[in-house]
């Protein structure tokens, strides 16, 4: 079993590190190495993020979770602040709604307006 711990870690290892360590509010984490825990991408939210400029925030989180990235081959991360989190979702919310509409006025202008 150590061996297998060894080459790798879980989602569920990882999301709570990063929620202890980080005082992440939203964490999303993938595993893309196909299920054998060598390669995640991560998105972390946090509020310690604030004020600091991109390099900053690798080298905190790269820091805070160190022994779970060297247990791992490939390490993809996002970092964002609750507010910069909070202006992207609002951002996608807008482009969906107008993606939507739009899709809408596809189908009511091709669908039969002849004569």
């Amino acid at each position: 079993m150590a061996a297998a711990a060894a080459a790798g870690t879980s989602v569920e290892a990882l999301t709570d590190a990063m929620r202890t360590r980080l005082a992440a509010t939203h964490v999303e984490l993938v595993d893309v190495s196909g299920g054998c825990g060598q390669m995640f991408e991560a998105v972390i939210v946090s509020a310690r993020f604030a004020g600091k400029p991109a390099l900053a925030r690798h080298r905190l989180a790269n820091a805070a979770l160190a022994a779970e990235i060297a247990a791992v081959h490939a390490w993809s991360q996002k970092l964002f602040t609750p507010e910069e989190w909070a202006r992207r979702q609002q951002l996608l919310q807008q482009q969906q709604q107008q993606e939507g509409q739009e899709g809408q006025q596809q189908e009511q202008g091709g669908g039969g307006g002849g004569a």
